[in-house]
């Protein structure tokens, strides 16, 4: 896990919480990625990426995130966008393609 602080991730500006829970929503977005963060979160430095599609040729992608904090631990399914881009990049993440359907849901601790 990486201690990071979610002041080095440009959201001096960010006014609001976005409130995320997996039993609710399939999927988050950066700003719920950066709630959790402020919230205590610790990131794990490996995150896997897979492509969903959706009708045709159009896809999306959707980058699994490990969150711990005390004893819990959630993983995240973050929407891709130019903000998570470029906060994955910036911070060195590790980032591991696997193909559609490889993946399970994995439950709150």
């Amino acid at each position: 896990m990486l201690g990071r602080n979610p002041s080095n991730y440009h959201v001096e500006y960010l006014d609001v919480t976005q409130h995320w829970d997996g039993a609710s929503q399939s999927y988050g977005g950066g700003d719920a990625l950066i709630t959790f963060l402020s919230q205590g979160w610790q990131m794990s430095n490996h995150v896997i990426m897979e492509y969903k599609w959706f009708g045709g040729n159009r896809r999306v992608r959707v980058y699994h995130c490990t969150l711990t904090r005390d004893q819990h631990s959630i993983t995240m399914p973050i929407v891709h966008n130019p903000y998570v881009n470029r906060l994955l990049r910036q911070s060195n993440f590790k980032i591991e393609l696997r193909e559609t359907g490889q993946l399970t849901r994995q439950k709150v601790n």
